[in-house]
């Protein structure tokens, strides 16, 4: 485990890049900026099979909505980023994240990541799983920074530009987490939901 010790969460935070803050749901006139922040870099978190437009991404979004938990991240008054948590089966479900350019960097990022997953953990998830290509490595390392392992790789998963990329499976336990966090219990979420 890569994990390094951090602050205890809560919904506001004060880091090297100012104030972060987390809203539940992340606002839905704001999706189109997330449609906008993944231009330059689609192919590294994308493959063939996802949205092409920004209106199959609003489609998309949509359709998964019922099946879906979102926090907008903030700093100061600038939004930057988008975390989602969905629930596969109780205590175990998958999350994804993204941030525009201007909040890349691990003071925001992991930061953002230790407050959503501390309030995923205290409504009883046991276990985040989430599938990055192979080669995205700064993802990963992120992921393993709170105390992701991998669990495995599926080959030849799926296409990106019509060629066979494999999948990494990154699972974080909520016990490794806590570890990764320095503590034994994460802190209550301000607006407390239970996980389906």
């Amino acid at each position: 485990m890569n994990c390094a010790a951090t602050p205890k969460p809560a919904t506001t935070a004060v880091g090297a890049d100012g104030v972060l803050r987390l809203e539940r749901p992340f606002p839905e006139y704001a999706l189109p900026r997330v449609w906008t922040w993944i231009e330059d870099f689609r192919h590294r978190v994308a493959d063939d099979f996802s949205p092409k437009t920004l209106a199959e991404f609003m489609r998309h979004w949509a359709e998964r909505k019922p099946f879906r938990k979102t926090w907008g991240v903030w700093r100061g008054e600038e939004l930057g980023g988008l975390v989602v948590y969905e629930a596969w089966q109780p205590g175990v479900g998958t999350s994804h994240a993204l941030f525009k350019r201007r909040f890349w960097g691990r003071s925001t990022t992991r930061q953002a990541l230790e407050l959503v997953y501390s309030e995923v953990f205290d409504s009883g998830v046991r276990k985040i799983v989430s599938f990055p290509f192979r080669g995205n490595n700064a993802i990963i390392a992120l992921a393993k920074s709170l105390g992701a392992i991998t669990e495995g790789v599926m080959k030849a998963q799926t296409l990106r530009d019509r060629k066979p990329v494999d999948v990494i499976v990154l699972s974080l336990f909520k016990e490794d987490f806590l570890r990764c966090r320095g503590s034994q219990q994460v802190s209550q979420p301000a607006a407390p939901w239970r996980a389906a």
